[in-house]
């Protein structure tokens, strides 16, 4: 994983902008991989943001972190608004951000973004903030 790092971020020094393109670090790769490379073919680089910077450089992972920090601060102020009797919504708040906490914990040691089976559940966590607060908009209906 160190070497993958390193030849990720040397990707990155190379295409800071604009990243060398979605799905293009198997063609990439082998001219950045570390010459004792297990596999120097490799389609991720085994950390997220990492990723996301390689493929669509700095100005990518800068939109990709807006979504989090505007989830996270939707989420939490939401939280803040939730009476202290509303035990489902809070739940409903305080899963998703954990859910969401540990997959973007998970990813900085793995890319969790190309399998599309956990990207759709953590999406799924991700609505539910929404559904609390139209809950809570609703009158609890």
């Amino acid at each position: 994983m160190a070497r993958a790092r390193q030849s990720g971020l040397a990707i990155v020094r190379q295409y800071p902008v604009t990243g060398i393109g979605p799905g293009m670090l198997s063609q990439i790769l082998p001219r950045f991989a570390h010459p004792e490379s297990r596999h120097p073919r490799s389609s991720h680089v085994h950390n997220t943001p990492l990723q996301i910077a390689v493929e669509r450089g700095v100005l990518g992972l800068g939109a990709w972190l807006w979504i989090w920090i505007a989830f996270f601060g939707h989420a939490l102020k939401l939280w803040r608004r939730l009476p202290p009797g509303a035990m489902r919504e809070r739940r409903l708040v305080a899963g998703s951000l954990a859910a969401v906490a540990g997959f973007l914990v998970a990813g900085l040691f793995e890319y969790n973004f190309g399998d599309s089976e956990v990207v759709m559940l953590i999406y799924a966590a991700m609505a539910m903030p929404f559904i609390a607060e139209r809950s809570l908009t609703q009158g609890g209906e």
